[in-house]
C-alpha cells in the first residue's frame, strides 16, 4: 500500500521548503517528514554539488589503479545517464564531484556508480561491506556566482586540505 501524498501546506509545516519543481511529498504511517531523511529533489537540468564519502572516514582510493577505475565507471556512467560532469576531485576519503542532470536521474547514476565502484573495490582489496557513509550529499546548486565559487572550490580542495594538515593541530 502506497502512502498517501502530503499536501504542500502539511510539507511547510514539518519546514520542507516547497519547490516548484519536480518533488515527491509523502509520510509513512505515523512518521513525519521531520523524521528521517530529508527528501531528495531531482529536476531536469538540475546542478549539483555530489559528495561521496569513506565510511567512517575510511579511505576510498588506496592507489592510482582506483582512481582509474572510479573514472572510468564516472565516465560510462555519465555517457549512460547523460549526465554533465563539471568538476570533479577525488581526495583519498571522499569525492566531490559537480554535475547536472538533464533528465532528473541523480540518484539512479549515483546509485550505479557507487555500486560498481564499491563492488571493484571491495573484490580487489579483499574486503567486504559498505565502503561508503550512508547516501552521497546532494546540493543543488542556485546562480552562476555559486557554481563558479564551488567549482573554484572543488579543483582547489586538495590544496586546502594540504594547508590545513600543514598548520597542524588548532
Amino acid at each position: 500500500m502506497r502512502p498517501a501524498p502530503l499536501d504542500p501546506p502539511a510539507a511547510e509545516r514539518w519546514g520542507q521548503p516547497l519547490l516548484q519543481k519536480k518533488a515527491c511529498y509523502c509520510e509513512v504511517k505515523g512518521v513525519g517528514l521531520g523524521d528521517g531523511r530529508l527528501l531528495r529533489v531531482e529536476y531536469p537540468g538540475a546542478i549539483y554539488h555530489v559528495t561521496i564519502r569513506g565510511n567512517n572516514r575510511r579511505v576510498l582510493f588506496l592507489d592510482d589503479e582506483d582512481r582509474g577505475r572510479f573514472l572510468e565507471r564516472l565516465g560510462e556512467y555519465r555517457e549512460e545517464y547523460a549526465v554533465r560532469v563539471y568538476a570533479f576531485c577525488l581526495m583519498t576519503n571522499h569525492v566531490h564531484l559537480v554535475v547536472e542532470t538533464p533528465n532528473a536521474n541523480l540518484g539512479r547514476f549515483l546509485h550505479r556508480l557507487q555500486t560498481a565502484y564499491t563492488t571493484y573495490f571491495n573484490l580487489r582489496h579483499g574486503q567486504s561491506g559498505h565502503l561508503t557513509e550512508g547516501r552521497y550529499g546532494a546540493k543543488a546548486v542556485e546562480g552562476d556566482e555559486y557554481l563558479l565559487k564551488l567549482a573554484r572550490y572543488v579543483q582547489l580542495n586538495p590544496v586546502f586540505v594540504e594547508m590545513l594538515e600543514d598548520a597542524g593541530p588548532v
